[in-house]
């Protein structure tokens, strides 16, 4: 693996992570806490629920934040010394493989389906081309205009970065682990294939209303 083969992923563990607190802090605790800015004048019917969801996904975003790093900085990936008789140890790759690797795959894949297919919804929307359906049982009320930039300029452009640092972060640890980089990249086109076609039927479900995706 090359020196740039190598900073890349890497990089990206760090960007993910600093993506990821942000997100959460400013935006899902903001939220939790009762903020309303970049809500696009969205009044909840259930406050409490919506702030609790909001409060539960900030720390799952934190997660996936810890998880870019963990797979792309090795020291990270060892069990403190401090430790008695498994400490100065790395966590073994099965282990690790299955409780960040696999989720941080499909949470990257599914990030970036949800940042394309909001992009292009919402693009849609600003330019009068399409309707997103508001889901009258959550919201009393909800500048659909307002929400639809902030959705397009913020919140999905968002989740398509913070995609591409969980792809490249699990990217890089398989790289580590001395995955063969031709079986990583077959990987990479799945991922590629699945992003694109979640991206594409994202929007037909909102477009012709048959699903609402938050």
């Amino acid at each position: 693996m090359t020196t740039r083969e190598a900073s890349a992923p890497a990089a990206a563990g760090v960007l993910g992570f600093a993506l990821a607190v942000f997100y959460a802090i400013f935006v899902r605790f903001y939220h939790a806490a009762g903020g309303t800015i970049g809500m696009g004048g969205m009044v909840p019917r259930d406050p409490p629920t919506i702030q609790f969801a909001s409060f539960v996904a900030g720390l799952i975003i934190l997660l996936g934040g810890v998880g870019c790093l963990m797979l792309t900085r090795p020291v990270l990936r060892c069990v403190p010394a401090w430790v008695p008789v498994f400490g100065g140890r790395e966590l073994p790759t099965a282990l690790l493989a299955t409780l960040c690797g696999f989720p941080a795959l499909v949470g990257g894949v599914y990030a970036v389906v949800h940042g394309l297919g909001g992009i292009v919804v919402n693009l849609l929307s600003v330019l009068g081309l399409a309707e997103i359906p508001i889901p009258a049982g959550v919201w009393l009320n909800l500048d659909s205009s307002t929400m639809a930039w902030w959705e397009l300029l913020f919140y999905e452009p968002w989740f398509v970065a913070m995609g591409m640092c969980l792809l490249l972060s699990v990217r890089r640890y398989a790289l580590d682990k001395g995955v063969a980089a031709a079986t990583v990249r077959r990987v990479g086109f799945v991922c590629t294939g699945l992003a694109l076609a979640g991206g594409a039927a994202f929007v037909w479900m909102i477009v012709t209303d048959n699903v609402l995706v938050l």
